[in-house]
């Protein structure tokens, strides 16, 4: 009966576990599961060509429809150039960005670098003339040696102030930071103080707490044992009480029982005993010892009730004292607890506000100590700008070129970081070039261009600036100038010839469509 239970019930198992799989086949679809790895690898190997070939249409239908867009949007814009390779304006398109454009020999100032300068300096002779040719070397002026003099000292005095405050302010600053330092220091060990203090008075209140709570733990269970023991007759079941008395009444009546089937009475007073009379005695004697047993445990019993009845009184007083110790103890804890972390609060605030007036004392003396550096570098630059512009009294052209413009006079005075002449530079040479608005935004700074002239040939150059205010006034055709500096050797080149420009934006190009 027992097997047929069995098998019906694991028939029914069986069954209840095929509905449910069905039921979440079905739920699957609805949702739209994943088929198992198994049927998908199966579907993977026997549709793998038919993927490839849908790949491969997918990708030449995109490609086309790129390359269609593309021609689509040239047309509409009207920027496709033309098959004459000229774009809108007739700018030539056949080689990137083409334009038209004029050298512009390039110029330098000789300025005078002095920062700061309170002596005037008397100009006795100026030696140049706008439209004059110099060599590299020229002379420019002459200062007085007087002034010339009295300007050096100054500057040599300034240079010397700045040095030694400097370094007054080094030592300052090295005083600030210990003096900071020790400050924090000492905080920190104060908080270190703070937390070790803390830590002491919490453990120690925290063992008391945690002792008293043992105690009472400990009392606790002695008051449900005696309480136990004296209502529910603990001790009767501990001495097992009922199972001897049980047994020493059985064993007693069997034996009164072979007393008299026996004649136990009769054969004591003859001199010749049988079997059973030897039975008898050493049963008898059997259950002497186990009344003497049963009335030790009797006694045994009654001591512990007593004891108990005694027990449960000490020990209910006991634990009552223990819980009131443990209640004080623990008030005594949690004021303790709250005094230390208002106290460690306090500590870490004091602690973090000496961090805090640490680094601004040491960030306040960095900048004091800074800004002395800087007046001294400042000091010191502006001595030796002195000394290389007009150390002999004299100022020289740092390269040749045409006298532009003459900013001083003879009788004048040379003031502090001023101009003094402008003239060419023909060692320099750039184009300024007029781009159409519609190429324009093809160009960038240090772009790549060629420069070709009709005399002189081609040379290579790249653009230093691009105006972004247009160059024209006409509403029809905006351009802007891009400036183009040459390289390599251009002396046989001059101001004004008419050069074409030609921008290379292939590279630029190919590295935009690169990066995409």
């Amino acid at each position: 009966m027992k097997l047929k239970e069995f098998i019906e019930k694991s028939r029914e198992k069986r069954l209840e576990r095929l509905e449910e799989r069905d039921a979440q086949k079905r739920e699957d679809r609805q949702n739209g599961v994943k088929l198992p790895a198994r049927i998908l690898r199966r579907i993977k190997r026997t549709g793998v060509k038919t993927r490839i070939v849908a790949i491969a249409l997918a990708l030449i239908l995109v490609v086309g429809a790129i390359f269609g867009v593309r021609i689509i949007l040239r047309k509409n814009s009207g920027s496709e150039p033309g098959r004459d390779g000229f774009g809108p304006g007739g700018m030539d398109m056949s080689f990137g960005v083409t334009a038209s454009g004029i050298t512009t020999v390039g110029m330098v100032e000789e300025t005078f670098d002095v920062d700061s300068l309170e002596t005037t300096l008397e100009i006795e002779e100026v030696y140049l003339n706008n439209g004059d040719e110099v060599e590299k070397g020229a002379k420019i002026l002459k200062i007085s040696d007087e002034s010339l003099e009295k300007a050096r000292t100054e500057l040599e005095q300034a240079a010397e102030s700045a040095e030694y405050a400097y370094r007054l302010g080094v030592i300052d600053y090295e005083e600030e930071v210990l003096t900071a330092e020790s400050t924090l220091e000492q905080a920190s060990v104060n908080s270190k103080y703070a937390e070790n203090d803390y830590n002491s008075d919490i453990q120690e209140k925290k063992e008391e707490v945690e002792n008293l709570k043992k105690q009472v733990e400990e009392a606790g269970e002695l008051v449900e044992e005696y309480t136990a023991s004296v209502n529910d007759d603990y001790y009767y079941t501990y001495y097992n009480l009922g199972e001897m008395e049980t047994q020493l009444y059985n064993n007693f009546t069997l034996l009164m029982k072979f007393y008299d089937e026996w004649n136990i009475e009769v054969q004591s007073l003859s001199e010749t005993h049988d079997s059973n009379y030897e039975i008898y005695e050493a049963f008898e004697e059997e259950v002497t010892q186990e009344q003497e047993e049963y009335e030790q445990a009797l006694e045994d019993y009654e001591d512990a009730v007593r004891i108990a009845a005694n027990g449960l009184v000490k020990a209910q007083a006991n634990l009552e004292k223990l819980q009131a110790q443990l209640s004080k103890a623990q008030v005594e804890y949690d004021d303790a607890l709250t005094a230390a972390n208002s106290t460690k609060t306090e500590t870490v605030a004091q602690s973090e506000i000496a961090q805090a007036t640490y680094d601004t004392a040491v960030e306040k003396a960095e900048e004091e100590l800074a800004t002395l550096k800087d007046a001294m570098d400042d000091a010191e630059d502006n001595l030796s700008a002195f000394n290389e512009s007009i150390s002999d009294g004299y100022m020289y052209t740092s390269t040749a070129g045409t006298i532009m413009m003459v900013a001083v006079s003879e009788g004048g005075s040379l003031s502090a970081d001023s101009m003094v002449i402008a003239y060419t530079d023909e060692s320099t040479i750039s184009v300024s070039a007029s781009v159409e608005q519609d190429y324009i935004s093809q160009l960038v700074v240090g772009q790549a261009a060629t420069v070709t002239f009709e005399d002189y040939g081609t040379y290579e150059g790249v653009i230093t600036a691009i105006n972004p205010n247009t160059a024209s006034s006409s509403r029809s055709s905006v351009t802007y100038t891009v400036t183009v500096e040459l390289k390599g050797d251009v002396s046989n080149l001059s101001q004004n010839l008419t050069a074409t420009v030609t921008f290379d934006t292939d590279e630029e190009d190919e590295s935009e469509s690169g990066d995409n």
